[in-house]
C-alpha cells in the first residue's frame, strides 16, 4: 500500500502544471495596516517615510500607515530598486521623475534627499 502511495505522489507532482508566473509578478510584501493586511506590489511603491514606530508606505495607488519600524521596512526591500536617500525616506528608483538640487521628485511626490546620503545615492546613479 505504502508503495502504492508514493507512486501517486508521483504521478500526482508529475501532472501538476508549472507555475507560469515570472518572478515580477511574485514581488510583493505582506504589509498589516489599518486592522488589515495589504498585499504590496514592491514595483508599485514609490516610497517609505519614517513616522515613529510606524511607517507610511506611499504605492501608485493607496497610502498605507504600517505598525512597522523605518528600519524593519528597510530590511524588507530589494537593495537593487530601493535606496535610502534620508534618515526618514526610501525611494524607488524606478519612480524618479527628476531630481533638482536636494529634492528628489517622484511624480507628484517631492522627495528632500539627506545630505548624509546625496553622494553616495548619485555614485549609485553613475553621477
Amino acid at each position: 500500500m505504502e508503495r502504492f502511495m508514493v507512486a501517486l505522489d508521483k504521478v500526482n507532482e508529475a501532472s501538476m502544471p508549472k507555475s507560469t508566473k515570472s518572478s515580477e509578478e511574485e514581488n510583493y510584501l505582506f504589509i498589516r495596516a489599518d486592522g488589515r493586511i495589504y498585499k504590496v506590489i514592491l514595483k508599485d511603491i514609490l516610497y517609505g517615510e519614517a513616522s515613529g514606530n510606524y511607517t507610511t508606505i506611499v504605492t501608485s495607488e493607496l497610502t498605507l500607515k504600517s505598525p512597522m519600524t523605518f528600519t524593519a521596512f528597510e530590511s524588507l526591500l530589494p537593495t537593487e530598486d530601493f535606496d535610502r536617500i534620508h534618515r526618514s525616506f526610501i525611494i524607488n528608483r524606478s519612480k524618479i521623475t527628476y531630481i533638482d538640487g536636494n529634492r528628489i521628485f517622484l511624480g507628484i511626490h517631492e522627495i528632500p534627499l539627506g545630505q548624509n546620503y546625496r553622494e553616495g545615492f548619485l555614485k549609485k546613479l553613475g553621477l
